[in-house]
C-alpha cells in the first residue's frame, strides 16, 4: 500500500493552472494511459524527430509538470482523446510519462509516486534505467 501522503502534489507534480485539465481526465489507468500516449511520444519512437537541439516539441528536460502541460497545449490544444501525429505530440522520456500519470492520479486524490530503477524487459541485451509510476489500486 502506498502512503496517503502520495495523494498530495509535490513541486514537480503540481499542475498549476492546468489542474482543471487533469481533473477532466479519467482516473482508470487503463483509460488514462492511452490518452497520455496521444499527447506524448517517447524519444525512441519519435520517428524522424531528434530530441534536444531546442526543438519546440522536445520535452525531455521540462520540469515541473505544469511546464510539460503548457508545451503539450502549445503543440496542439485539443482533446487528449484525439490521436495526434508525432509532430503534434511532445517528445519525452519515460520519466515524463511517469510524472504525468502520477500528477493526474494525485489530482484525483489517488496515491501515486514515481519510481526510478532498471528494467531488463526494454532491451533484451542489457538492463537500462527506467522510470515508472506506482499507484494505489482503486484509490487505496
Amino acid at each position: 500500500m502506498i502512503d496517503s501522503a502520495y495523494r498530495l502534489h509535490s513541486a514537480v507534480t503540481d499542475p498549476g493552472p492546468y489542474a482543471g485539465l487533469l481533473q477532466s481526465l479519467p482516473v482508470d489507468v487503463e483509460e488514462l494511459v492511452p490518452l497520455i500516449g496521444n499527447v506524448l511520444v517517447h524519444h525512441s519512437r519519435a520517428e524522424g524527430f531528434v530530441a534536444g537541439a531546442g526543438r519546440a516539441d522536445d520535452g525531455t528536460e521540462l520540469r515541473p509538470i505544469r511546464h510539460v502541460l503548457a508545451a503539450i497545449a502549445a503543440l496542439e490544444d485539443g482533446p487528449w482523446s484525439r490521436t495526434r501525429p508525432a509532430g503534434r505530440r511532445l517528445v519525452v522520456d519515460c520519466r515524463t510519462f511517469a510524472v504525468l500519470l502520477a500528477a493526474v492520479l494525485r489530482e484525483h486524490g489517488i496515491p501515486a509516486r514515481v519510481r526510478f530503477g532498471f528494467a531488463g524487459y526494454l532491451e533484451p541485451s542489457h538492463w537500462q534505467s527506467h522510470v515508472v509510476c506506482e499507484h494505489a489500486q482503486d484509490g487505496v
